[in-house]
């Protein structure tokens, strides 16, 4: 493969522009783009300079497996196990009354104070919010991790209770006699 393509692929597959590559690897946004459409062939200390912007080693630069989707998958299900181990010794979940127990932090919540009207205003944003990031691209990255479906519901679910605790507790906050 040429040079040009891999590390055009390499780019899209991170989610930077042209301009962001390029100031990082200290080179012109348009000899980036001559690069990438192989109409030069860029120095070795060129392309040294934009693998370390793309934060990667010459050999790794030119590995064929950055640039196969399954790759940025692998690492996923590592995360995902390391995070669930992480939160499982960091909190316990009621889900009966919604307390939320940490270890250095402990605070009630009752979501069910809230409204129809509210709920719905809430489940509004919420999907404005996840609107938004659906409109970034195909993919979501966290980490240069592509999320798959799973996780975009847990992030789905999680924004959704967050944002109903940060609602009740607003409200009894501004509004105590009310809650």
């Amino acid at each position: 493969m040429l040079i040009g393509h891999r590390l055009q692929k390499l780019r899209k597959k991170r989610k930077i522009t042209q301009k962001i590559l390029a100031e990082k690897a200290g080179i012109s946004r348009s000899y980036l783009a001559d690069v990438e459409h192989n109409r030069y062939n860029p120095s070795l200390d060129t392309i040294e300079s934009l693998a370390n912007a793309l934060k990667l080693d010459m050999k790794s630069f030119f590995d064929d497996a950055l640039l196969e989707d399954s790759y940025y998958l692998k690492p996923l299900n590592k995360l995902i196990e390391e995070e669930v181990e992480e939160l499982s010794d960091n909190k316990i979940e009621d889900l009966s009354n919604k307390k939320f127990v940490e270890k250095e932090i402990s605070y009630s919540c009752d979501t069910s104070t809230l409204s129809n009207k509210e709920l719905k205003n809430i489940g509004k944003d919420l999907e404005l919010a996840l609107d938004n990031l659906n409109n970034l691209e195909h993919d979501l990255f966290i980490d240069d991790t592509i999320l798959d479906l799973e996780t975009r519901t847990l992030l789905r679910n999680s924004l959704e209770h967050s944002m109903q605790v940060a609602k009740a507790l607003a409200k009894s906050k501004f509004n105590p006699k009310r809650s």
